[in-house]
């Protein structure tokens, strides 16, 4: 933190230039970066003045920008230019209150810009698959592993040949908020949780060898991920197959069993009698032949007793003719 008559002298300590924000782009990428990276804290943008917005200038002396964001009622109560966290709109505060301080540093190698403005057109391209890998600290450490780097263009280099850095006085390093290019210093300057670095300083041609390089890592880990998926895909069509057998079992158990307790119930409600005839149970409404069943009675009767006689007379004979 600095009070922002102190910011252009600390831009300038820092090879660096105040900011000149030209138009919503820029200030939307400020935004974000102060959302992102900076918890929401104010940010001194180079613009300084009086109480009316026409009295307000860029502190960068080559700057020529007449883009705005003030909010309602402003400027007011101050004479340097805030972008307040919780709108995003500029509002105006006194200029010996401590604030972050955007810097402005002009971009580098323009050799590797020329190269990467075809490929960065094309959404499935190198650039992009890049950019979306360094997008966290965790995944640019792990794939690079280098101390000492320069990072690559992160927006729109030709368009914009212009970095705008966050300066931190306590860490005396130099980090992008504005995307456009990034660019830090060696990790002896720095605490090592700012030193997440992507590619080492060196050649256009050796940089572009390890865009090859990640490319060829990010096509490795999506034929991986492919497959991981198919094997899933397998073990889930194989779970189905064994769920599918488990609920025809259990259906055909139920049928067995529904069937052997609608046999069981016949044949407690539905006994036979000796007669080979079901038992019927109710009497209402009906009436029965008593005569008639007492006449089959005693016919029934007497035909054994004849049946009887007769074979006991024939046994009779027969052991008396042995």
């Amino acid at each position: 933190h600095h009070r922002g008559v102190e910011c252009d002298a600390f831009c300038e300590e820092n090879t660096a230039n105040p900011p000149c924000i030209e138009n919503e782009i820029q200030n939307d990428v400020i935004r974000k970066i102060i959302w992102q990276r900076l918890d929401n804290k104010r940010v001194h943008l180079g613009l300084e003045g009086g109480t009316t917005e026409e009295t307000f200038g860029w502190t960068n002396n080559a700057c020529m920008s007449t883009y705005s964001n003030w909010g309602p009622n402003q400027p007011q109560n101050g004479d340097c230019a805030i972008h307040k966290w919780d709108t995003y709109e500029w509002v105006a505060k006194p200029c010996t209150t401590d604030w972050m301080c955007l810097c402005e540093k002009e971009g580098t190698n323009p050799g590797t810009r020329r190269r990467l403005d075809n490929d960065e057109l094309h959404p499935h391209g190198m650039y992009h698959k890049l950019r979306r890998l360094v997008s966290s600290k965790k995944n640019a450490t792990k794939i690079t592993k280098l101390d000492n780097f320069r990072m690559l263009v992160v927006g729109k280099p030709q368009r914009q040949a212009k970095d705008f850095s966050r300066v931190i006085s306590s860490f005396g390093t130099s980090i992008s908020p504005m995307g456009f290019q990034q660019q830090m210093f060696p990790s002896h300057q720095v605490p090592s949780s700012a030193a997440t670095n992507m590619f080492a300083n060196g050649t256009s041609d050796e940089m572009l060898s390890q865009l090859k390089l990640v490319e060829s890592r990010l096509k490795k880990d999506t034929v991986a991920q492919n497959k991981e998926l198919m094997e899933l895909k397998a073990n889930l069509h194989a779970s189905g197959q064994e769920l599918m057998n488990e609920l025809k079992f259990l259906i055909m158990s139920a049928c067995a069993f529904l069937g052997g307790l609608i046999v069981l119930l016949a044949f407690i409600f539905f006994p036979r009698n000796p007669r080979g005839g079901a038992t019927n149970h109710s009497h209402v409404g009906t009436t029965l032949d008593e005569d008639e069943d007492v006449d089959e009675d005693k016919k029934l009767l007497e035909t054994s007793r004849q049946f009887i006689q007769e074979n006991g007379q024939r046994f009779s004979v027969i052991e008396r003719g042995n």
